[in-house]
């Protein structure tokens, strides 16, 4: 029997990791059984001749020769040999251990079909066995995250944080990702402090060490807050690091405790300067890496630095054009192009930005059509006046491929096409559709309410989300003062955002909810 003991989940959501054969011994319940502790297939009957087998050792052998067809890629064979022992009559006489493993094993190949509500029927049932262990709960999230079944992930993910710490890091940051990223919405603010803090706790950061934990942290510390556990919020807070989400505690009243325990690290200056510190370390650990290079870029873009932006990025491309290609090239280059525009918007210099954001657009990203920068693309040239090519840019795009979010940020960029050539047949069916989806992406409703002039919807939506608990510091975040630069939003966009700052009932939303204060970083977009 192959005992599957390692396995973790690749960014597409398919397996990428390895099984090992473990032809001596089979892990269960933290005890490893020696093959020698299992009845043989065939039983000697003397004289050299093989006595009958019996149903259990059938059913031992069908479940060996599953295993078999897994490690063999041949999850299809694999199910099916499964399902035909399981609905034999020889099957009543297994032991519990088979009837475990074959539930193990049977998830197993469905998740390698991709089959992810099937796999989750048998990861519950093997979850439920005395024998399971990490791997069967690894199984378990992943299929459930896959399924959006985000009360059960929610749920296996913190069963497996607190008792297998270190196999989380065995799952994909893209499925702890999905998971995170609903759970509030999906299950309880209450489910979602017990899964971010059992992560926290058990010490999981992700995988790609570009990414980090601050979203969960930020989230943390508010409903620590909120059950009025100011010690744990403060040693929550004092872990983030990114400047964004410092700019966000800043400003919201809710967390000047906790800002006041620490003001040093709250400094956003100084925190832009780590963080610069760390891009430019990480970035030169892996120099084989176009995501180091992007990242720092982007970091540099967010300081006003748009010329070093600029050079780093221009040097990456060259590197390409010579035939130097970096590792992860085709999931990043599109990015390159995207990051590369937003430094030349900085500088002023739009006609060059849109074109290096056409080019991203034509760049597939891993494979798939691009439709983020096709739709970034869309912004551009609504900032310079051309909706015509803006809705051109996007015109292909299916509905139904991007995201939620993506729908949305396409729709805020159809609006806003219109809304400058006064199509107002056009445009009032797209603003429905993102008032009735604005919990997809609240920002995206905001921007095509500024395009279409609406200065008394877009005041509503501005103070809806200052008061909502979970909105808040997002909204504040884009209400702050930043560095004064050319902006990806037209010039009649920016003078309606700060009309929009000014109104009486939108300054009384923000007094009771925060501050404004002024920051050494480039605009957010408005």
């Amino acid at each position: 029997m192959r005992a599957i003991s390692t396995w973790t989940g690749g960014s597409s959501g398919k397996k990428t990791g390895s099984r090992n054969r473990a032809v001596l011994k089979w892990l269960g319940a933290g005890v490893l059984f020696a093959l020698a502790a299992f009845a043989p297939l065939a039983a000697s009957a003397g004289d050299g001749v093989p006595a009958p087998q019996t149903d259990a050792a059938r059913i031992h052998a069908a479940i060996d020769g599953a295993g078999t067809k897994i490690d063999n890629r041949d999850p299809g064979g694999a199910r099916d040999v499964l399902l035909a022992t399981m609905a034999s009559a020889a099957y009543a006489n297994a032991t519990p251990y088979d009837r475990y493993f074959a539930q193990r094993l049977l998830a197993w190949s469905y998740l390698d079909l991709n089959d992810h509500p099937a796999a989750l029927l048998w990861a519950r049932k093997a979850t439920q066995s005395p024998s399971a262990d990490e791997v069967d709960w690894q199984m378990r999230v992943r299929a459930a995250a896959w399924t959006d079944d985000f009360d059960d992930a929610s749920a296996s993910l913190i069963a497996l944080a607190r008792r297998w710490p270190g196999a989380i890091s065995g799952l994909s940051d893209r499925a702890i990702g999905h998971v995170t990223a609903h759970v509030s919405a999906a299950v309880s603010d209450d489910r979602a402090y017990a899964l971010f803090g059992a992560l926290v706790d058990a010490g999981w950061v992700p995988n790609d060490a570009y990414l980090d934990i601050d979203d969960l942290l930020l989230a943390l510390t508010r409903y620590a807050l909120e059950r009025g556990d100011a010690a744990r919020a403060k040693a929550y807070g004092a872990r983030i690091w990114t400047a964004d989400l410092l700019i966000e505690m800043r400003a919201d009243s809710r967390f000047d405790a906790v800002v006041a325990f620490a003001p040093d690290h709250f400094d956003v200056a100084k925190a832009l300067d780590r963080n610069l510190a760390r891009y430019r370390t990480l970035a030169a650990a892996q120099p084989d890496k176009l995501e180091g290079v992007v990242t720092l870029a982007a970091h540099l873009n967010s300081m006003g630095r748009e010329r070093e932006a600029l050079a780093l990025l221009d040097a990456a491309l060259a590197r390409i054009a010579a035939g130097k290609a970096f590792s992860d090239q085709a999931e990043k280059l599109n990015w390159a192009y995207d990051t590369r525009s937003t430094a030349l918007i900085g500088l002023g210099r739009r006609d060059e930005a849109a074109g290096a954001m056409a080019r991203g657009a034509v760049t597939d990203e891993n494979g798939e059509p691009n439709v983020s920068q096709a739709i970034n693309l869309a912004d551009v040239y609504n900032g310079m006046g051309r909706p015509d090519d803006a809705l051109a840019s996007v015109a292909r795009i299916d509905l139904n491929y991007p995201s939620p979010y993506g729908r949305m940020s396409l729709q805020s960029a159809r609006a806003c096409a219109y809304a400058q050539l006064n199509k107002k047949e056009e445009l009032a069916p797209i603003l429905a559709y993102l008032k009735s989806h604005a919990h997809d992406g609240e920002r995206t409703v905001l921007s095509a309410l500024i395009c279409a002039n609406d200065s008394d919807g877009a005041a509503a939506n501005v103070i809806a989300r200052l008061e909502d608990p979970a909105q808040r510091s997002m909204m504040l975040l884009d209400l702050q003062d930043y560095l004064v630069r050319p902006a990806p939003f037209s010039p009649d966009f920016h003078r309606r955002w700060l009309g929009l700052r000014a109104r009486s009932d939108v300054r009384a939303a923000i007094a009771k909810a925060g501050r404004i204060q002024f920051y050494p970083m480039a605009s957010l977009g408005y």
